[in-house]
């Protein structure tokens, strides 16, 4: 019973309150994708200070919350170019970028090919 007890106390406590807030906002971002997900808002909604969130987001999944939003936005354009019709403008604003320029732009960064180049490389068949 002790044992239980410490165990307990041990994942208890202000530092493992900001990592279960972590592990809440991770569904939230995915859900919310083209909402505003910026640092402000995301402590807003978990009430908890903006730097005390950055600081245990980064320590929780490696990496900054803007840098974790941005590859979940770019790895949603990547199934709808790959799964749908939709126009490239569409596509960015579905992904929450404030327009397709900056969609573009952050894409070609990340994949080294702008979206339309994406979409037409999985539209052609394999060739060895």
């Amino acid at each position: 019973m002790l044992a239980s007890l410490a165990s307990a106390g041990k994942s208890s406590g202000p530092h493992s309150d900001a990592l279960n807030v972590i592990d809440r906002s991770l569904p939230y971002i995915t859900a919310h994708l083209n909402d505003d997900l910026s640092l402000d808002s995301l402590a807003t909604v978990f009430c908890i200070d903006k730097y005390y969130f950055s600081k245990r987001f980064k320590e929780r999944t490696g990496t900054t919350p803007h840098q974790y939003i941005l590859n979940a936005r770019l790895e949603r354009g990547k199934f709808l170019l790959h799964t749908t019709t939709l126009p490239v403008g569409a596509i960015s604003a579905d992904c929450g970028f404030h327009s397709q320029s900056m969609f573009c732009a952050a894409f070609k960064r990340a994949n080294g090919k702008s979206p339309s180049q994406y979409r037409a490389e999985l539209s052609q068949p394999f060739q060895s």
